[in-house]
């Protein structure tokens, strides 16, 4: 799980970001899979394979960022999660991932904006 780099700094992977998303929901409080997709549309992450949600808590508990466990319940036990401190360690890994690379989409709308800047001044003249 590393985020890729560019000249100014390292940009977050979508899935990188998917790991930090859980991460955050659950350093707010432990949770469980379905609970967790659920609110992943908080983070901009709608729509989210559940599939995919649940094979990332299974590879962060596996990599030691989160601890798991087996809550019994009216229903089906279900394994609930919980952020372990090398969890909150890779957390502001992808914190500081997402603010660098939220300084380089800024960099680029700016740039972006200037460009777009003379067009549509002619354009409103026209």
């Amino acid at each position: 799980m590393t985020a890729r780099r560019t000249q100014q700094g390292p940009v977050a992977a979508p899935g990188d970001y998917l790991y930090g998303c859980l991460l955050l929901l659950l350093a707010e409080s432990p949770s469980y899979g379905y609970g967790l997709a659920a609110r992943l549309s908080e983070l901009g992450l709608a729509n989210v394979d559940s599939g995919k949600v649940y094979r990332a808590l299974r590879r962060l508990d596996a990599d030691g960022l989160l601890e798991s466990w087996w809550e019994p319940g009216a229903g089906p036990a279900r394994r609930s999660y919980a952020v372990t401190p090398a969890g909150v360690e890779y957390l502001e890994t992808c914190a500081s991932t997402v603010a660098a690379s939220s300084r380089t989409l800024g960099d680029f709308l700016a740039r972006q904006r200037r460009l777009a800047a003379p067009r549509l001044r002619a354009a409103a003249s026209a």
